[in-house]
């Protein structure tokens, strides 16, 4: 084989090499964001908008993790959401963040959102729409190397079925959460916008680490859970 056809295999290689993780939301690629992530992962981050298809399990199953959020109007969030909750099922990782529970205009909707897969629930359906730093007092995989992480984007939520509380803002509000199986994630405020500090980390981590034995234990989590149950009324933006 000469050198030129094994170079260009090489480059046909490169090309067609699939991506281990899926940002999947109803916005404009953020391609900073996503390729701070990809580095602290080490493995490339495909994108997808939501707002104009949905993938299907089979198509979800080519990645090891999935985040999504929600700005914009997503394609079929009933059939996201059940495909998200079957792809869980199938040992993959799902990761929500900002918006997915913002009943009051555009939101995630399916299986995924009850209580056997996502740790949180939004009983009012709003979003904080306010700044607000993370508390530092998350434990685990899922905090390694998060010194500071500030959102703006946080739905007012609280724990549901088996969730598990693991960090909050000052504020008292929910800054993850995690489902008792481990393989669904709840970041308060993460998007590809609206996000400051050692977001891309704490993401990446979210993403890739197993969490199911990085949570508090039970007198942390009553602590935490009494301290997320705060909720702080606060000027509000329509999104577009």
């Amino acid at each position: 084989m000469t050198f030129t056809r094994i170079l260009l295999l090489a480059i046909a290689c490169l090309v067609t090499a699939k991506a281990d993780y899926l940002f999947l939301y109803s916005d404009p690629d953020n391609v900073a964001f996503r390729s701070s992530v990809s580095s602290i992962l080490g493995s490339p981050v495909a994108y997808v908008n939501a707002g104009s298809t949905t993938p299907s399990l089979a198509q979800l199953q080519a990645y090891q993790g999935v985040f999504t959020w929600v700005n914009t109007s997503l394609n079929d969030p009933t059939g996201l959401g059940d495909n998200l909750a079957d792809y869980a099922d199938q040992g993959g990782r799902v990761v929500l963040g900002a918006f997915a529970t913002y009943t009051q205009f555009n939101a995630l909707g399916g299986r995924i959102m009850t209580a056997g897969y996502l740790p949180v629930a939004s009983p009012s359906g709003d979003n904080y729409f306010a700044n607000a730093a993370y508390a530092g007092d998350g434990t685990g995989a899922l905090w390694n190397g998060v010194g500071s992480y500030n959102a703006k984007y946080r739905d007012k939520v609280v724990l549901q079925g088996g969730g598990v509380l693991n960090g909050t803002f000052v504020d008292g509000s929910i800054a993850g959460a995690v489902n008792t199986a481990g393989n669904v994630v709840y970041l308060g405020g993460m998007a590809s916008t609206g996000t400051s500090g050692d977001a891309a980390r704490l993401l990446a981590n979210a993403l890739r680490e197993p969490l199911t034995s990085n949570v508090p234990e039970p007198s942390s989590i009553l602590v935490l859970s009494s301290a997320g149950l705060v909720a702080i009324g606060v000027s509000r933006r329509r999104r577009r």
